[in-house]
């Protein structure tokens, strides 16, 4: 069950640590990626970003291999390390980020029996949980998934937890848009991630402003 502080705001249960690292989350929680752990020997290449504890990242992969899994683990890491914070997942279009929650993260969450107490409709003890395809609930965390074309997407909420994924297929306006929402936090966290595109596509200017 949840706990409650002094000022009503609920405390992380003890069975649930963001470690240190994405990597050490995902170690310590024995995650798995489609029923598989995870093989850091084989995909030793995707372990700096793994460690990586910047509050601003910018993936842009040559494949999509490690791609996914990493975003999913980086994502799951700060609902945890940012307890009842709001938090955005943005894809080109809703289709993509239907689909992403429903046939990549749900599962991908559900997958672990630690973790799986605390999402969505299963939550246990007093609180409900979402489980709709874009919007799902970690413990008092929200994390909603959204389109990044649109304003009514992009400039409705405050968020602490922004995730991009093919931002190759977004325009550069879209998303500093999306990044606005994160304006008025102390510390935000944010990711943008994609195969390569052209420099001065979305992803190659992100990634330009991070070196």
């Amino acid at each position: 069950n949840l706990v409650l502080d002094g000022l009503g705001a609920s405390v992380r249960p003890a069975e649930l640590t963001p470690c240190g690292s994405v990597k050490e989350f995902v170690d310590h929680y024995g995650l798995r990626i489609d029923r598989q752990p995870f093989d850091w020997d084989r995909y030793s290449y995707a372990v700096d970003a793994y460690e990586c504890d910047h509050q601003w990242v910018v993936l842009q992969a040559a494949a999509q291999t490690m791609k996914t899994a990493f975003m999913m683990s980086w994502f799951l890491h700060k609902l945890v390390l940012e307890w009842g914070c709001m938090a955005g997942v943005y894809f080109p279009n809703n289709d993509m980020a239907g689909q992403f929650s429903n046939v990549r993260f749900a599962p991908f969450v559900r997958g672990n029996r630690v973790l799986a107490r605390h999402f969505g409709a299963d939550i246990a003890g007093d609180m409900k949980g979402q489980d709709a395809v874009h919007t799902r609930t970690f413990g008092p965390s929200t994390a909603r998934f959204l389109s990044a074309v649109g304003r009514a997407s992009t400039e409705s909420m405050p968020l602490r937890v922004v995730m991009l994924d093919e931002v190759r297929r977004m325009s550069i306006g879209d998303v500093e848009r999306i990044e606005k929402r994160m304006a008025a936090q102390a510390r935000p966290w944010f990711v943008a991630g994609s195969t390569a595109s052209y420099a001065d596509g979305a992803i190659g200017k992100l990634f330009a402003e991070t070196l």
